[in-house]
């Protein structure tokens, strides 16, 4: 059994249901299978009454739900409150000051869009100090599509190192990364590595980047059934570690192209995955990039702005974020651009 060990799930259980598990060690499975299975299952697979099977299922479930919190403990905790800037005042004021602080925030958008460079700089805001607006904590970071992007990384860790007059090496310890290869693999780091690293360290953000190239690739169209279940079980275990350490995942998104009749015409996209993954996810976040450019002014050695002007072919795209759903604010939206120095 995953988890918590069968003495410690038993512990509340009547002596006689302990013995009878205990020389069934072996037929127990995983807390997911135990809890998707019928009682009369259970009751032959186990050898067990049916006032014995409701026992146990209860207690296995107590592995699988959260502690009750009281309106007062949460009010009185500023970790509630608490968001994680991506350090544009504009951007910040969109998404409500900020990401919010647990939960499952997708970021959906096409290729090029702005996803990862979103992605970093709220891992660099988390890592930061207090003092200059970041969470002072760690941040995990999955990636899926290759190795992690250090080069960009270190270009704006120097960046907002020299800008806050903190040591590169302050937030480069601070950043934990992991290459997935496969579904399997995400499943037992969330499983296990997550939850090893996230007692031992101050976690505040779990970035996957991306939670759509997985399951796009190992599962065929026909397997659209089959790849509703692991997303949703998948899921349903963010969930549960952003509930108990009280942090954000954020998970980047692939689009596809609708095909439904009433989208023709129109150049319509969707984030991938369906209604299984949208449906599992508390927040969505839309990318879009256009093909307008600003003018604007250049920057000096030090990330300031220059009085010289860029010509309109060097300046920087116009891209667009979008709230599409969130429970805590409004559906808007504001243009970005990305540069040397982050996302402005």
């Amino acid at each position: 059994m995953d988890g918590d060990t069968l003495v410690d799930i038993m512990s509340d259980c009547s002596p006689s249901l302990i013995m009878k598990l205990n020389a069934c060690t072996y037929k127990i499975g995983t807390v997911e299978s135990i809890l998707k299975s019928t009682y009369r299952h259970l009751e032959e697979l186990l050898g067990l009454t049916h006032e014995e099977c409701v026992e146990f299922v209860i207690e296995v479930s107590k592995t699988r739900c959260m502690a009750p919190k009281t309106a007062l403990e949460m009010s009185e905790n500023p970790s509630y409150y608490s968001k994680i800037s991506l350090g544009c005042p504009i951007i910040d004021n969109v998404l409500g000051g900020g990401l919010s602080s647990n939960g499952i925030i997708d970021i959906s958008g096409e290729s090029s869009c702005g996803k990862t460079q979103i992605a970093l700089q709220a891992a660099i805001h988390c890592i930061l100090p207090v003092s200059k607006g970041g969470c002072g904590s760690s941040c995990i970071y999955l990636t899926t599509e290759g190795d992690f992007p250090i080069t960009r990384w270190k270009q704006l860790v120097s960046y907002f190192a020299s800008k806050h007059h903190i040591r590169e090496r302050k937030i480069n310890k601070k950043l934990i990364t992991k290459v997935i290869h496969d579904v399997e693999d995400l499943w037992i780091t969330i499983e296990r590595d997550l939850l090893q690293v996230l007692k031992k360290r101050k976690v505040k953000l779990i970035i996957i980047d991306s939670i759509a190239a997985l399951f796009r690739v190992e599962y065929a169209f026909e397997d659209t059934i089959k790849r509703a279940n692991i997303l949703a079980s998948r899921a349903q275990k963010l969930r549960e570690i952003s509930d108990e350490f009280n942090l954000p995942v954020i998970t980047i998104n692939q689009v596809t192209s609708n095909f439904n009749e009433l989208s023709i015409g129109r150049n319509k996209i969707i984030p991938a995955l369906g209604l299984a993954w949208s449906n599992s996810i508390n927040m969505r976040i839309m990318l879009r990039r256009t093909n307008r450019r600003i003018t604007t002014g250049t920057r000096d050695s030090d990330g300031e702005p220059s009085p010289k002007k860029m010509k309109s072919i060097d300046s920087p795209i116009i891209r667009t974020l979008s709230v599409v759903f969130a429970p805590h604010i409004p559906s808007r939206r504001c243009n970005f651009y990305v540069d040397m120095y982050g996302v402005k």
